[in-house]
């Protein structure tokens, strides 16, 4: 709920039409209501030639079966957004990136990547959890704070925790590191939502937990 949320209010972000039609999905592992959703908009509502990199096999096949359902072309590239991205400098008008900094280490260098590949005047929409959701080893206790920076690489008691609650590896990440990282690499930030869980105890206390940013390149 609250990932498509925000990418409803990203969605608004979007007032220029695209200069080169063409749309980055990058890494969307995991929230896939929020890629299908945004992919098939710009797709269909704003006729856009979409790419989406992704890691996850799964998720790549769901991409194709609503692309073929919803009758739109789209391109599908595996690959990995730690990595350098696969493609040319300057390639894309928009780059949409969901809440996904989360699994990995090292965030910096993939705001270098999306500054790269965008063209100039493009944009960067992006999704980001905040940190607060890793603050607590269960949201409804308050009994134990985590230390952060949440990161189960350095802390084994971390890791112990993603394995018992059968969670994939997720990192907790700074304010200085995604938006002074986009700041860092270019980027200058025009809007900025902020959103909470949806549901849970935070949630009732209208605690946000979650950011949604929109950046364009000069």
């Amino acid at each position: 709920m609250y990932h498509l949320a925000i990418c409803l209010h990203i969605h608004i972000f979007i007032s220029d039409p695209f200069q080169k039609s063409l749309l980055c999905s990058i890494y969307c592992i995991w929230h896939h209501s929020v890629c299908k959703y945004c992919t098939t908009s710009a797709a269909v509502t704003f006729r856009a030639d979409c790419t989406v990199l992704d890691y996850s096999p799964r998720q790549i096949e769901s991409e194709r079966m609503v692309a073929q359902r919803e009758g739109y072309e789209i391109r599908i590239i595996r690959g990995d957004m730690t990595k350098p991205l696969p493609f040319s400098d300057g390639e894309f008008d928009l780059v949409f990136h969901p809440v996904s900094n989360c699994y990995v280490r090292e965030v910096k260098p993939i705001f270098k990547e999306c500054f790269r590949v965008l063209a100039p005047g493009g944009a960067l929409l992006s999704g980001l959890d905040n940190g607060v959701n890793f603050m607590f080893l269960d949201e409804n206790s308050r009994d134990k704070l985590c230390v952060f920076p949440f990161d189960p690489v350095a802390n084994p008691e971390q890791r112990a925790q993603l394995e018992a609650e059968n969670d994939g590896m997720q990192f907790s990440h700074t304010l200085e590191e995604q938006i002074g990282g986009q700041l860092e690499a270019g980027l200058t930030l025009t809007h900025v939502y902020e959103d909470t869980n949806g549901e849970g105890i935070l949630h009732e206390h209208n605690i946000p937990t979650f950011w949604a940013t929109r950046a364009v390149k000069g």
